[in-house]
């Protein structure tokens, strides 16, 4: 479930009203009895072209509950875009982390193997 409305990482209001609306998804979530909460920290809306760095995550690795895998630009397996996912990998075991890595993607063409390539890239 989507844990919150607006807000992103990006900036200091942009945090205070990711935690806001939190805080709402959160009653939602305990109301529905939903575990897990997903918080992008880009932003639900468009994307922004240009301003502050996104990637300054390593602190954030203790909470980290998902990895979701679909490469770019169209949303399909590892290997069929630009995210080269064996480095992803390997920081992710830098890191330490041992959760769960979902294939939100979709298979290019064969199914089957779409999910090798996806094993493949997390081996």
């Amino acid at each position: 479930m989507t844990g919150y409305l607006r807000g992103d990482f990006l900036s200091d209001d942009g945090r205070r009203e990711l935690v806001a609306t939190a805080r709402q998804s959160l009653r939602a979530a305990e109301e529905i009895d939903v575990p897990r909460l997903n918080l992008h920290g880009t932003g639900l809306g468009a994307r922004r072209a240009s301003g502050p760095p996104r990637h300054r995550g390593r602190r954030a690795a203790p909470w980290i509950g998902e990895i979701q895998v679909a490469d770019v630009p169209v949303r399909c397996e590892p290997g069929t875009g630009e995210i080269h996912y064996p480095a992803v990998a390997a920081a992710l075991r830098d890191l330490g982390y041992t959760g769960v890595v979902g294939l939100e993607g979709w298979a290019s063409g064969d199914p089957d193997a779409a999910l090798e390539a996806f094993r493949a890239a997390f081996a």
